[in-house]
């Protein structure tokens, strides 16, 4: 087995820790390895998503455009699956743009493969369950924090909980996911180094 798909398997086996090897070929066989250039976009407003990009390495980025600002919905690491979820299981037209921060290698997922998955594939159905929900639940963390918590509180929530988005995505775009401006950001960041917060 390639480095490659080595990433692949580790994805899977933190999702599935009793994973076996024979379920990981089978499903392995399925995925599509893809490189995504810094700055490529791999989904835009009109577009059906008919894939999910596990990660397995680099960053990429869900964001909207309006008011001719970019705005950053979410942000997807190494180890993270990125779909426009909605788009992806309604088959509808996105309204998202999904695009590549980072030179990233990713494994797609197309929605026949996942379907026979389900089928096929003892167990998958509920990992997938308990995936979603996750990640449903981390998103609704995420708006809550955005209506409720200081600027302050969601940067120090961040650098607690996902400081690798501070070593690997632009500053404006980290001030964009905070929901602030790139000025307010430096101003946060100025305040923390010398109170020592």
């Amino acid at each position: 087995m390639t480095d490659k798909f080595a990433q692949l398997q580790k994805f899977y086996q933190t999702q599935w820790p009793d994973i076996s090897e024979e379920k990981f070929r089978a499903m392995a066989e399925e995925h599509t390895y893809r490189v995504c250039k810094k700055g490529e976009i791999m989904l835009e407003p009109g577009q059906v998503c008919d894939w999910i990009g596990i990660i397995t390495n680099g960053v990429m980025r869900y964001f909207i455009k309006a008011d001719n600002r970019e705005n950053v919905v979410q942000i997807y690491l190494s180890g993270q699956a990125i779909s426009d979820y909605s788009s992806y299981f309604y088959e509808s037209p996105s309204r998202v743009y999904i695009d590549a921060i980072r030179d990233t290698e990713l494994f797609l997922v197309k929605k026949s493969s996942m379907q026979k998955y389900i089928r096929e594939v003892p167990g998958y159905l509920e990992i997938l369950f308990n995936y979603l929900s996750k990640n449903y639940i981390q998103n609704l963390d995420r708006t809550a924090s955005l209506l409720l918590d200081s600027a302050e509180t969601r940067y120090l929530k961040l650098m607690e909980n996902q400081p690798e988005i501070l070593q690997q995505v632009p500053l404006y775009m980290v001030a964009s996911y905070l929901g602030i401006t790139p000025e307010a950001l430096s101003r946060i960041r100025h305040k923390i180094t010398f109170s020592g917060s």
